[in-house]
């Protein structure tokens, strides 16, 4: 089967290991075309032109590529699907779809496509207004982000995020938020982390939203209340084996729009959003098509 299809590459993705071995490959087939982006708005500009005269866009880079080019395909083409080639430093919404790790197997499902259709997250901030497509994350979370340079991803890959966790928790802060869901009364939390779920995992396969389901029509919402050191060091014990979200410090909801107000950091698959809300988020169901591997909970859906 012939598809035109083409490829974003994020040449300041991945370890330098992975990024050699993708280009390598893709740039020894004559059925794909490359188009090299630097910057998250380029990718977005390029990715939105592509997916107007493209079969498949496939980004390669990780979730923050990602991102990038989904936005495109909805803003340029949105029945254009997408097939993620896995080369950055987390990957987590390429797990959630099970596209091999491998690039040659990544770039086999282009052979036999199974395309699945997947919501995604709108958000609006002070700072501007896009989406994203696998998880949004505050408070330490964001902090821990903001944090980590690209230079650390790519020389420690997904083991960098935990040890700037470790270090922000010797000087660990708390936030006064207000949220409100699915447009109800508004609720206040001292919290000390927040995750808005699509898929299930963050930081290179963290199981954080064990119950989220990219075709649900809910995120998953996770507050982290304010703890003692030693409630956390439970709290983490827990999160290993998927047992946090009854944790006495842990609040558990789901929603189709939810507004967040107060000082928290917001990061939105790997990059920053806003410093402090408001913050509205909003999904979409199933608005964004890509190809998924034979393993996903998606393929018993189309």
């Amino acid at each position: 089967m012939s598809i035109h299809a083409t490829v974003l590459w994020n040449p300041s993705a991945g370890s330098a290991t992975q990024a050699a071995t993708a280009r390598e490959i893709i740039e020894q087939r004559n059925d794909l075309e490359l188009l090299e982006c630097s910057s998250w708005e380029a990718l977005v500009s390029c990715a939105a032109e592509a997916a107007r005269r493209s079969e498949v866009l496939i980004a390669a880079g990780g979730d923050g590529t990602v991102n990038a080019v989904a936005n495109g395909i909805l803003q340029g083409n949105p029945s254009c699907p997408l097939l993620i080639l896995p080369v950055g430093t987390g990957n987590d919404l390429a797990r959630s779809l099970d596209v091999a790790a491998d690039p040659v197997a990544a770039l086999a499902m282009l052979e036999e496509p199974t395309i699945a259709q997947i919501d995604t997250i709108r958000y609006r901030t002070n700072q501007g207004s896009n989406r994203f497509f696998n998880m949004g994350t505050g408070g330490l979370s964001g902090s821990v982000i903001r944090n980590v340079d690209a230079d650390t991803k790519r020389f420690w890959g997904p083991f960098a995020y935990f040890a700037e966790a470790a270090h922000q928790l010797r000087e660990m802060e708390s936030y006064e938020v207000c949220i409100s869901i699915d447009q109800g009364p508004p609720v206040g939390y001292r919290i000390v982390n927040f995750l808005v779920a699509n898929g299930t995992t963050t930081a290179g396969g963290l199981r954080v939203a064990p119950n989220a389901l990219l075709d649900d029509g809910f995120m998953e919402v996770i507050l982290v209340l304010e703890s003692s050191l030693a409630d956390l060091a439970v709290l983490a014990s827990k999160l290993l084996v998927g047992e946090h979200l009854d944790a006495e410090r842990v609040v558990h909801l789901r929603a189709k729009q939810l507004q967040l107000e107060g000082a928290a950091i917001m990061s939105a698959d790997g990059d920053i959003i806003a410093d402090s809300g408001p913050i509205f988020l909003e999904l979409d169901e199933r608005a964004l098509s890509v190809l998924v591997g034979p393993q996903s909970s998606l393929v018993e859906s189309t």
